[in-house]
């Protein structure tokens, strides 16, 4: 009996000292963590960086690294203001759960009842697609599917939203994941509907001024007229840019905001309350949203695979899935909470962990993976990872293995090219305008000098010189988009020796050019 006990005893000792390793706060040396910060922003080569970390509703670090712009430096700081991207979704989820909770809105109300001209690819899936299918991506399409309809188009939102009902889906509905910004653009207008406000002010009034985020921006129009802004850098052929800002108007509900490491904190602290503003008290609570409506979008709707190479880099990770504008998966026997945004030229993350109350902020103004490292890093900072990863060392390496891949790529499709090929027809009968019902009109011209030029009508800056590559196929470079990679064009020649349609393929990781066939319109 007495042995019993002792085992007992000890087994309570060490499942006692598991817990406590596994609840201990972390703990930093905020001096040593900004060397280390600054040598990842030297490693990637990358002009700007800031980060800030909240811990039991303090904001405990906040830090800029780096330059706002390599070609008029001034010093980034913890209100220096970036694109945040797809931050943006949790705020367009948290407004319309204030929808919820005020009963003007329902998860799991069809669209059509705020949009009535709202239609999809399916009359069922029309019917039946509600404000929880938009804003757990669930609809059907693939990935990124039509983005190319939105990104710096001439279209309005609702244009955009129309042209999408024409997407092909790639798996059933409600049947798998399929990250969309058009279904937020979506939800943004339903938002719009039901408010009688643009997005813009919804997003202002009811959550950006009540949360202290007095520096965020809705749209680059305001760019002008504020200071500390950090310009959006690129390095296409290994020698950092910088590129102008992009207006994402027509999508602001998906991606729009530009904001600072402190101003998302407060953010942070507003999600780890549960919708609570700072400053509120039991005898004078100030919410924006319950926790009935918060439980709601930090649990998962839709679940993601998690491929063998991602269970490699995380074997803690066990669980992916998307919830109602987060992303949340498990990392060291936490929950945690998180979404990324990707701007031409600006990549940027927010995470929280509500089992530890912290959360942290990565903003920065380059096209490199620092934003993701850095993530890391401060990921395994707060759970207390045993033995973490040298995030840096690992990524550095691996991307310089995937450059050293795509050379061999760019230089094995260079020996296979057919030298000795020419275009089936005289390039001037190449020329003339090829639509597209869902993206609209590219026009092929000749030039004076007697070289084709594509211009993809919808998107100003889709323009580039069509340089012979072999038969019917041409390279080309969007003039306006140096982040783009070159990409190829080619013709399909019909029995009557006309050119019937034009393929385009740009392969990058955000845009799919080949959705979409250009068939030649009747001159």
């Amino acid at each position: 009996m007495r042995k019993q006990n002792l085992i007992a005893t000890i087994l309570f000792v060490v499942l006692h000292a598991v817990v406590a390793a596994q609840t201990l706060p972390f703990t930093f040396n905020p001096d040593t963590l900004s060397a280390k910060l600054e040598k990842m922003r030297r490693d990637w080569n990358a002009p700007g960086l800031a980060v800030a970390l909240v811990r039991n509703d303090s904001v405990v670090y906040a830090q800029g690294f780096g330059v706002t712009n390599i070609d008029q430096p001034q010093p980034v700081d913890a209100n220096t203001l970036f694109a945040v991207a797809s931050n943006t979704k949790s705020f367009t989820a948290a407004a319309i759960a204030m929808m919820v909770d005020s009963g003007r809105m329902e998860w799991d109300a069809p669209v059509k009842r705020y949009l009535p001209w709202f239609e999809s690819y399916d009359p069922w899936v029309t019917a039946n697609t509600t404000l929880r299918d938009l804003l757990s991506h669930r609809t059907g399409h693939v990935t990124f599917s039509g983005d190319l309809i939105w990104s710096n188009t001439l279209y309005s939102r609702r244009e955009v939203v129309e042209r999408a009902r024409l997407l092909t889906p790639h798996h059933g509905f409600r049947a798998g994941y399929g990250y969309s910004n058009i279904n937020f653009i979506a939800a943004g207008l339903a938002l719009e509907a039901v408010t009688n406000q643009p997005w813009e002010d919804v997003i202002t009034s009811r959550i950006l001024k009540p949360a202290g985020m007095t520096r965020t921006l809705t749209s680059i129009t305001q760019i002008p007229t504020t200071t500390n802004v950090a310009m959006p850098h690129t390095a296409p052929d290994g020698k950092m840019m910088v590129i102008e800002w992009q207006n994402w108007d027509n999508m602001a509900p998906a991606g729009a905001l530009i904001s600072s490491v402190n101003d998302m904190a407060q953010w942070i602290r507003v999600q780890l309350r549960r919708g609570e503003l700072p400053g509120s008290s039991a005898d004078a609570p100030k919410k924006l949203w319950s926790e009935k409506v918060q439980n709601e979008m930090w649990q998962p709707n839709v679940m993601n695979p998690i491929s063998t190479g991602a269970q490699k880099n995380n074997p803690t990770t066990h669980f992916r899935g998307y919830g109602l504008g987060w992303s949340l998966y498990d990392y060291q026997g936490e929950k945690l909470v998180n979404h990324g945004g990707g701007y031409d030229g600006m990549l940027s993350t927010t995470t929280f962990i509500p089992g530890k109350n912290c959360g942290f902020v990565v903003l920065t103004n380059c096209n490199e993976p620092l934003y993701y490292v850095v993530s890391q890093t401060l990921q395994d900072l707060i759970c207390n990872t045993p033995e973490p990863r040298d995030w840096n060392s690992f990524l550095l390496e691996r991307v310089k293995k995937n450059k050293e891949q795509e050379q061999k790529d760019k230089a094995e499709a260079l020996k296979n090219r057919r030298h000795d090929t020419q275009p089936t027809l005289p390039l001037a009968d190449y020329s003339g305008t090829y639509n597209d019902p869902i993206y609209g009109a590219v026009e092929v011209t000749m030039t004076k000098k007697g070289a084709l030029r594509l211009n993809m009508k919808p998107t100003p800056g889709f323009t580039s010189q069509m340089n012979h590559w072999e038969y019917n196929t041409f390279t080309i470079r969007m003039e306006g988009y140096p982040s783009l990679p070159e990409g190829k064009a080619w013709f399909t020649v019909g029995p009557d020796g006309k050119a019937t349609a034009l393929h385009i393929d740009v392969p990058n990781p955000d845009f799919d050019f080949t959705e979409f066939t250009f068939e030649r319109a009747e001159k």
